[in-house]
């Protein structure tokens, strides 16, 4: 679980990388990177976070 959730802190940090481009660097498939990220935007807290406030 700290491997996926470190993984879905690249993909959606401050300095975020596509999942294309993490799959590469780490060898984890880009269909499962994005299957993880669309799973972590689906909980409220990180709904929270893909709508910027104003």
């Amino acid at each position: 679980m700290a491997y996926k959730q470190k993984m879905l802190e690249k993909l959606t940090g401050k300095d975020a990388v596509s999942a294309r481009r993490l799959s590469r660097e780490t060898g984890v498939s880009q269909e499962t990177l994005s299957k993880w990220l669309r799973e972590a935007r689906s909980l409220p807290v990180m709904a929270d976070k893909r709508k910027p406030r104003t």
